[in-house]
């Protein structure tokens, strides 16, 4: 007997009855995802740690209590946050990006962004997980650009010759956003063959 196959879309949940999977939707729509992502990011980007980690901690309340349906989301959350900070540290370590004040550690406030970011990509971003190849070419444009708006406002720089910065932070997005976005759709929705 022939399934109809669920749309991977992380608010659409499984036809077939399973413990992990809630039949609530969000309660929220995506575009207050995006709009909280982009607030938060601004406070942790002009505002430093202090504020990052504030807004970390209200996105946090607000997605559990508007947004997660699944508890395997708060696994996405995680891993993802750790993959992205792990990936900052080695572009900080490498010299890549440059911290103001000479330290080699990615700053807390960058973390914050990480676990804010990752809290996007089943909501904000659930209409690319199908497709990769956009997610692929957005990623490789607006990755590189969203760290170079911030370092206008935030104490990190990049390598010179900028250019070649730019390109490997493209390069790395390039296959990170799609990457993350694959793993939110085959951990948060289970497929039906």
């Amino acid at each position: 007997m022939n399934e109809p196959s669920v749309p991977y879309n992380c608010s659409v949940p499984s036809p077939r009855p399973n413990l992990n999977h809630s039949t609530v939707k969000p309660s929220w729509p995506w575009w207050v995802n995006g709009l909280i992502f982009q607030v938060g990011w601004t406070l942790a980007v002009v505002g430093g740690s202090v504020w990052a980690v504030s807004a970390c901690l209200c996105m946090l309340l607000i997605h559990a209590s508007g947004f997660v349906t699944l508890r395997r989301e708060w696994l996405l959350i995680a891993c993802v946050s750790g993959m992205g900070c792990s990936i900052d540290s080695l572009l900080f370590y490498s010299g890549v990006l440059l911290n103001d004040d000479g330290s080699m550690l990615m700053p807390l406030w960058l973390a914050c962004v990480w676990v804010m970011f990752s809290m996007t990509l089943c909501h904000l971003f659930s209409w690319l997980h199908n497709r990769l190849l956009l997610a692929a070419c957005l990623g490789a444009v607006s990755g590189p650009l969203s760290y170079l708006g911030g370092s206008h406002w935030a104490p990190v720089s990049f390598a010179e010759p900028l250019w070649l910065s730019l390109a490997v932070m493209s390069c790395i997005w390039l296959l990170l956003f799609p990457s993350v976005l694959y793993v939110a759709r085959r951990i948060y929705v289970e497929r039906t063959t």
